[in-house]
């Protein structure tokens, strides 16, 4: 058994707090012979539904996995010749400012080299595992093996950078045979890398050399410490300053014209905003180009939403402002 995904893009972070429950919802759609689009929504405090990733399922059926090569390991390990344990790992991770709980930490041995890592898998002990699940493993394998993308970093990468991953694309699944013991393996395929996002495949085997599951592409975008905590801090203010704060300049301008020139009035505002947020000259961001082309992602997209919801009086949906329209589609929409 096997299943397969054309892609898969990570749209925003679910957050699930310590006490209380999240609602999720997976909306299914038939596109054209053989595939099915996905959404997966939450329902949080707000009420509103939040879209956090997307994707499509391709029906046909996956050719089983090809015969396991007994040579594999001690070929990559002669490449990869930094050898630690997952410990050593988690630390370096945490030093970059990502903070991974005890029970996803499934990174027992790591050997890598620049824009390449192996690592040997092993079930964390806080986590208690059942075996009923349909395709044979536990879901936090994959993000292992997302983890393991940091440890193929070059050591001049800077280290105030963290990478989450933000798509997939051709992802298949086998159901392995029998309860053993995975190994994950990850290469950049530009090389080496010190700035930028990542993009690299995986392989994840058994411990025969048998393909239990792969990506041929993965992209991890990066953000400084730096952003995070101005973008943190710009959210906090501004739920400060929220209460009792008068009607916007844009509302005010917007009541003085006439609904004909709301259209050029909002284009040039949102020009200002996103060019402001993305680091861009105003003259250089065309608003007929897709957001998404000219580096939105999910941290821009929260400071965007916060501050256009409160200057305009409206709810945006972050996934809208990650993957949605140009600026003058937004426009439209608002």
């Amino acid at each position: 058994m096997a299943f397969h995904l054309q892609s898969i893009d990570f749209l925003t972070v679910l957050i699930i707090p310590d006490q209380g429950t999240v609602n999720l919802s997976l909306a299914l759609e038939a596109k054209k012979s053989g595939q099915l689009d996905f959404s997966i929504f939450s329902q949080q405090a707000d009420k509103h539904q939040h879209k956090h990733a997307q994707g499509t399922i391709l029906l046909e059926n996956t050719s089983s996995t090809s015969a396991g090569d007994p040579e594999w390991r001690s070929a990559i390990m002669s490449r990869c010749r930094d050898q630690y344990s997952g410990t050593e790992f988690y630390r370096r991770v945490q030093a970059r400012g990502l903070f991974l709980g005890e029970s996803v930490q499934w990174l027992g041995q790591v050997w890598s080299r620049e824009g390449e890592a192996l690592a040997l898998l092993s079930k964390p002990r806080s986590l208690p595992i059942s075996h009923d699940y349909a395709m044979g493993i536990h879901p936090g394998v994959f993000d292992a093996c997302a983890q393991l993308f940091l440890a193929t970093l070059s050591g001049s990468t800077n280290n105030d950078m963290r990478y989450l991953v933000s798509r997939w694309e051709d992802f298949t699944c086998y159901k392995p045979f029998g309860d053993q013991p995975f190994w994950c393996h990850v290469v950049l395929q530009d090389g080496p890398r010190t700035s930028g996002p990542l993009a690299g495949r995986f392989h994840l085997f058994d411990q025969n050399g048998m393909v239990v599951a792969q990506i041929r592409s993965g992209v991890m975008k990066g953000m400084n410490r730096e952003r995070v905590e101005a973008v943190s801090k710009y959210v906090e203010q501004s739920k400060r300053e929220k209460d009792g704060k008068s009607e916007s300049k844009v509302i005010d301008d917007l009541r003085r014209l006439s609904q004909d020139q709301w259209r050029g009035y909002l284009n040039d505002y949102l020009q200002q905003i996103f060019a402001h947020i993305l680091r861009m000259e105003v003259n250089g961001l065309s608003i007929d180009e897709a957001l998404m082309d000219v580096g939105m992602d999910s941290l821009a997209g929260v400071e965007a939403k916060h501050q256009l919801e409160e200057e305009l009086g409206i709810f945006l949906p972050l996934e809208l402002l990650i993957v949605g329209p140009s600026i003058n589609g937004l426009t439209e929409s608002i």
